[in-house]
């Protein structure tokens, strides 16, 4: 029975009530809160995967740029070719109408051109097929270029584009002009988007899980003035306002209601809210390429209740787990304060004073319960302890010498020893550093830097446990990143590859430490040497979880054979981390490619 006065009832009463508040607010803020953070979660999460889609795009426009620069001077290199050859034979010969001879005329296979000859104030005497340069006849000027571009009202098409080179007969005091159409050579990406467009739609359906809606790329006139939706049922595939890329699975953009003034003000911005089939849409505009005549953008519209699918999830899962939870502490609570809570405030009472110095105090509680029982043993208990604390005190003290003198005896010679064995390490490795400089080969050279490395990790074991204040434990923390700095240093990579350490603050002693530095050493050094062409990172991490510690090293360089067993291999390195891993840590080295090497060992220290 629980008495409505007593102070367990009131406290029990109290806690109810808190509890009740606590949970009240927890369904009235935090949700809510959680609520919309999670929905910022994910819009980050899916502008995340539109930035990394964008950016591949944008990378991908700049190769075809590049693809289309390599061209045109391919296209510049036959024409000038061509006209050299032709006006040397012209410049041989006494009639300059043996041009009708094929060949004089142009032979290249790769694109047809025509061939014209002008006279001195380029006037046309005789072409291969009908043109006009009356237009523009003073801006064909001897051993130059002219491009001219004419292009139509379509965003879809790119109109005429043609190069002319012009090539003064000197004997006959006449000019040679070559003129080529430019698109008969090279198009205007179409076959180089076709070729990509599976590579790109992999980008696109990233965004899969989030949505069922639309991701496309768009060209879009940005000088339309009307507020009329930029799509329309009557628009032909050849318009004046959009054009889609044939990387896109659309021919038609899905922009629902949206105008082209309400596109263009969204480009790198937050989503636009608008309706898509009659649906709730969020829509992304991220600028590709801008300029004057046209923009070319990449489009992403999601669903909005595809998109609130993937918020609310958490806190639906929290809210049956919070109440359990709460009505157990009530029932848990209600047990102890009705039974235990008097006797033992009693006994914490006593106990807290004993602790602060109170020797002579006792509990003094009666009844024949097992509270009762303990509180007489320990006023019994603190009977005998004051009776013996003197004499106790007396033999700590002198025990308490012999031990420390013994024990400062024991430190001084095992910092000896560790002085000792590190000088002997250092002797060693310098002597390696000796032999390396008088040798050429760079195999052997090689060989003696891995063994120095390997001397360098023992010498600086020693070196911390000698510089310790516990001659048994070594700070992992600073030992990894000496590693790391010294093998940057003998490898002369400082330059080339960083390396980036995540570390925790833990120790550890020799038996442990000195694999750890041997594997972190021999991982290290393989990724110098084969993972990357020029410029690498490599990062260090050494996490505890539990009672399991985790070592992780990895680079974003070509990483190994997808099939290779790193425990299984004929290469020495790998042989060596092997064994060490499985002897002296008990553990297996796990290999997997993410953006280049990652290894981990995860193992357990046992006492």
């Amino acid at each position: 029975m629980i008495k409505i006065n007593s102070l367990n009832s009131k406290i029990f009463l109290s806690f109810f009530i808190l509890g009740i508040f606590l949970l009240s607010l927890f369904f009235l803020q935090v949700i809510p809160q959680m609520n919309k953070e999670e929905k910022k979660h994910t819009i980050k999460q899916i502008e995340n995967m539109i930035y990394l889609t964008n950016q591949q795009i944008k990378l991908v426009m700049r190769s075809k740029k590049n693809n289309g620069e390599i061209r045109k001077e391919e296209l510049k290199s036959i024409i000038e070719h061509e006209a050299i050859r032709i006006t040397n034979r012209l410049n041989l010969d006494n009639s300059i109408y043996k041009i009708k001879d094929k060949s004089y005329q142009f032979s290249s296979k790769k694109i047809s051109c025509n061939t014209s000859i002008l006279n001195s104030n380029k006037h046309t005497l005789f072409q291969l097929k009908d043109e006009s340069f009356k237009e523009f006849k003073d801006e064909l000027k001897d051993s130059t270029f002219l491009r001219r571009d004419i292009k139509n009202k379509y965003i879809c098409s790119t109109g005429i584009r043609k190069l002319y080179y012009t090539k003064k007969i000197k004997k006959h005091n006449k000019f040679l002009v070559i003129s080529c159409d430019i698109d008969n050579f090279s198009t205007k990406g179409e076959e180089f988007e076709l070729k990509l467009k599976k590579e790109i739609q992999k980008s696109f359906s990233l965004l899969d899980s989030f949505h069922k809606g639309k991701a496309y790329l768009m060209w879009l006139n940005p000088n339309i003035k009307d507020d009329k939706p930029l799509y329309s049922k009557e628009d032909k595939y050849l318009n004046e306002k959009y054009c889609l890329s044939k990387i896109s699975n659309f021919t038609f953009p899905k922009t629902g209601d949206l105008t082209p003034k309400e596109i263009i003000q969204a480009i790198d911005k937050e989503p636009i809210n608008h309706l898509l089939n009659g649906k709730k849409s969020l829509t992304w505009v991220k600028s590709i390429n801008l300029n004057e005549d046209e923009y070319f953008l990449y489009l992403v519209t999601i669903y909005e209740k595809d998109f609130l699918k993937h918020v609310g999830l958490a806190y639906m899962s929290i809210i049956p787990a919070a109440i359990i939870s709460f009505f157990i502490a009530i029932v848990v609570a209600l047990i102890i304060f009705n039974r235990l809570f008097k006797s033992i405030n009693i006994l914490k009472d006593v106990a807290f004073k004993v602790n602060k110095g109170e020797k002579n105090i006792r509990s003094n509680i009666k009844g024949k319960d097992d509270i009762a029982v303990l509180a007489k043993a320990f006023d019994n208990m603190l009977d005998s302890i004051e009776e013996n604390i003197s004499l106790l005190d007396k033999k700590v003290e002198i025990k308490t010498k012999l031990l420390s003198d013994s024990l400062k005896e024991k430190e001084t010679l095992l910092k000896e020893i560790h002085h000792r064995v590190k000088n002997n390490l250092a002797i060693t490795i310098d002597l390696i550093k000796l032999e390396k400089s008088k040798i050429k080969d760079k195999k052997t050279k090689d060989t003696l830097t891995n063994i120095q490395e390997k001397i360098f990790v023992m010498e600086l074991l020693h070196r911390k446990l000698y510089e310790s204040k516990d001659l048994n434990l070594i700070p992992l923390k600073n030992f990894i990143e000496d590693i790391c700095q010294d093998l940057t240093a003998s490898y002369f990579v400082e330059e080339k590859i960083s390396i980036n350490t995540d570390i925790e603050q833990v120790h550890m002693n020799i038996d442990y430490a000195l694999p750890l530095g041997l594997i972190i050493t021999e991982l290290i050094t393989n990724s110098f040497k084969y993972a990357f062409k020029d410029k690498g990172e490599i990062f260090v991490s050494l996490k505890k979880s539990g009672k399991k510690y985790i070592l992780e090293v990895k680079d974003n360089g070509k990483g190994l054979d997808e099939n290779i067993d790193v425990n299984n291999t004929k290469t020495l390195g790998f042989q060596i981390i092997s064994n060490i891993t499985k002897g002296q840590l008990s553990s297996k080295l796990e290999y997997f490619y993410e953006k280049g090497a990652n290894f981990q060992i995860i193992f357990e220290i046992k006492r």
